[in-house]
């Protein structure tokens, strides 16, 4: 009996690993330089990026035409994240729910290593646009972000990099925090600007690292969300999407 539950440990941690490792190679791929190149040009209107940040952010444009790219294979591909300095670099989802992407990849094969995903009740006009991901082992999906509860690693890596087809931004992280699942932290749509003030004083009063960065006129946040691995405690890194 002990060599049988043996032997199925053993089976299901190859499958395991056969599968992140199949994760991996379909990303690398879809990441690789040229990946998307359509030569069209991108709006830079909405980058809101400082003139000594521009070298930065070239990569940016790049991304926007690789969103374009990857959508006319995979049509729910509607965004790229990436955080300089990490490993943080993927491709966002957007399903007909918030569990199809828990498990599957871009291209809609099984996988437990899942996508990035976009909450399903996200509009154009959404104040809070949040993205969901795995605490995947290795840091890979949203496996780094508990990282940002280091004042260190928080300081130095303080801006998320997010494209869609049309447009690129750079979002300034404002506070790092631990909160319950579908808390008041998920409030996607504010009344009043108030009541966006008064959500980020709550986010800022939450956080274990935060800082006083002011958010512009007609700001909207930008909330990436992934499990603890403590019951329905979630880790939430928010920005303002400059």
């Amino acid at each position: 009996m002990v060599l049988v539950l043996f032997l199925a440990l053993g089976v299901a941690l190859a499958v395991q690993l056969a599968m992140v490792s199949d994760a991996e190679e379909f990303y690398s791929r879809i990441a690789e330089p040229d990946c998307g190149h359509l030569g069209q040009k991108t709006d830079m209107t909405q980058s809101r990026v400082p003139a000594d940040e521009k070298k930065k952010d070239e990569g940016l444009s790049q991304l926007s035409r690789r969103v374009a790219a990857l959508g006319k294979k995979y049509p729910e591909v509607v965004a790229w994240i990436r955080i300089p300095g990490t490993d943080l670099d993927y491709p966002v989802m957007l399903g007909e729910d918030n569990r199809f992407y828990l498990d599957h990849l871009p291209d809609g094969s099984k996988n437990s290593l899942g996508s990035l995903f976009l909450d399903v009740r996200c509009r154009k006009s959404s104040s809070n646009v949040i993205i969901y991901g795995h605490n995947a082992s290795g840091g890979r999906m949203f496996g780094m972000l508990k990282r940002y509860e280091e004042q260190e690693f928080y300081s130095s890596h303080s801006s998320i990099l997010l494209a869609v087809a049309d447009a690129q931004y750079r979002c300034r992280i404002f506070a790092v925090r631990r909160v319950e699942a579908g808390s008041d932290a998920y409030t996607m749509q504010f009344e009043t600007g108030e009541a966006f003030a008064r959500y980020v004083r709550q986010a800022k009063s939450d956080a274990v690292c935060s800082t006083d960065l002011r958010y512009p006129d007609k700001a909207r946040i930008l909330t990436l969300s992934t499990c603890t691995g403590w019951g329905n405690e979630r880790l939430l890194v928010q920005a303002f999407i400059w």
